[in-house]
């Protein structure tokens, strides 16, 4: 019985013995500098501790060590800008002029076509036209565009010339009515089917 009393405060003081669980592992692993001190707790081993704060020695040198992504762009920067003003300066006296316009109306536009597509393209696809004529319809297109559908002398309402542009224009269409009739400064985009059309236009 005297053996058991003399065992018992020796089992007492035997050191308590704690593992990294897989949380305060992750924790260490994303936020070393709050979690590292959690292993200077009793029972974790000299190991642990030393993986730890190297590892939090390592993340502090790290972010101290990492350059200014803002700052170096900025100065990065610096000689780009400096270019391009030049640039503009030097530009600046040079005045563009509009490229010139072809002047037809929409019953002359729609005779070509008819006449000969692939000649048609060749002198108004991509040009400047400033074409003039009478509304037939305003319609909506695509993402509901404005589309303004010029009368070309079809007795039937079949054919037509059809004018697009910007949200400017969409609100420019919206105040037009049926045989109205407008002069238009658009760029020339070809035929669909024999009908003509008209893109980025303008209302002059």
């Amino acid at each position: 019985m005297n053996e058991t009393l003399s065992q018992s405060p020796l089992q007492a003081q035997q050191p308590i013995t704690r593992k990294v669980s897989f949380l305060l592992g992750l924790g260490i692993f994303l936020f070393p500098l709050i979690f590292a001190w959690f292993t200077l707790r009793a029972g974790h081993s000299t190991l642990s501790r030393v993986v730890s704060f190297i590892w939090l020695a390592l993340s502090i040198i790290f972010v101290f060590a990492t350059p200014d992504s803002s700052s170096s762009t900025a100065s990065q920067n610096e000689p780009s800008a400096l270019v391009s003003s030049t640039e503009q300066a030097q530009d600046a006296p040079v005045e563009q002029q509009a490229p010139a316009a072809i002047q037809i109306s929409a019953r002359e536009l729609h005779q070509h076509y008819e006449a000969n597509e692939v000649a048609a393209d060749r002198n108004f696809k991509g040009q400047v036209i400033e074409i003039s004529g009478s509304v037939q319809s305003i319609d909506s297109g695509l993402g509901d565009g404005a589309n303004v559908q010029f009368n070309v002398g079809d007795e039937y309402g079949l054919a037509s010339v059809t004018a697009s542009g910007d949200t400017n224009f969409d609100n420019y269409a919206a105040s037009l009515s049926k045989g109205q009739q407008i002069t238009l400064r658009c760029v020339g985009a070809g035929e669909v089917i024999g009908q003509p059309f008209l893109n980025n236009c303008q209302s002059i």
